[in-house]
């Protein structure tokens, strides 16, 4: 099979979206509950697309799919606080981390690249998470009565899990891509 670059990208970013949507509202789409991959798509769009139209198409698919979900749930206090567009910097920070691995696609050292661009992801996230309830900590509203400390103890049992979810995905897609070859997929040959 042979695309073009326009049309890898366009292809990676609709199989990005799909997976979206179908994780992201795994709350109240089906009774299949995958692990959100919302972090890894921010991360796996700046990685292989790399064009700035993809952060910002996901960031608002994400969005439409959060007041989607909270509007069905009758309840949109919940999760759109003013802390909520911190996300954005969380996910541009996804975004611009999985850019800074495109170079390592290019090593020839299947493991060393796989090393190097999980290194990434997990800076990116580990940035995000600090980013998204630090923000929330601090302008949700929620937690006056709370000193930081407190609320770090709490939060610290979901950081983990939050590096987890990405980590599974990016696996399969680091698979998939260094498999390509043997498929007969050509690759992007990356710079």
């Amino acid at each position: 099979m042979s695309f073009s670059s326009a049309q890898r990208r366009i292809i990676i970013f609709l199989m990005l979206a799909l997976l979206m949507l179908l994780t992201r509202s795994a709350h109240f789409a089906s009774s299949i509950n995958l692990p959100s991959a919302s972090l890894a798509c921010f991360f796996l769009a700046g990685l292989f697309i790399g064009r700035h139209q993809a952060w910002l198409s996901l960031f608002a698919l994400s969005v439409v799919i959060d007041l989607w979900s909270s509007a069905l749930r009758g309840d949109m206090s919940a999760c759109l606080s003013p802390a909520y567009p911190f996300l954005a910097v969380g996910y541009w920070l996804l975004y611009l981390f999985g850019q800074f691995g495109q170079q390592a696609l290019a090593c020839k050292d299947k493991l060393k690249a796989s090393a190097m661009i999980a290194g990434l992801c997990f800076i990116a996230t580990s940035l995000a998470f600090f980013t998204s309830n630090g923000s929330y900590y601090w302008f949700s509203g929620q937690f006056e009565s709370l000193s930081i400390s407190q609320y770090s103890e709490r939060v610290a049992r979901y950081y983990l899990p939050y590096l987890q979810s990405p980590f599974i995905y990016l696996s399969a897609s680091l698979v998939l891509y260094f498999c390509a070859p043997a498929l007969g997929i050509k690759r992007e040959q990356h710079v």
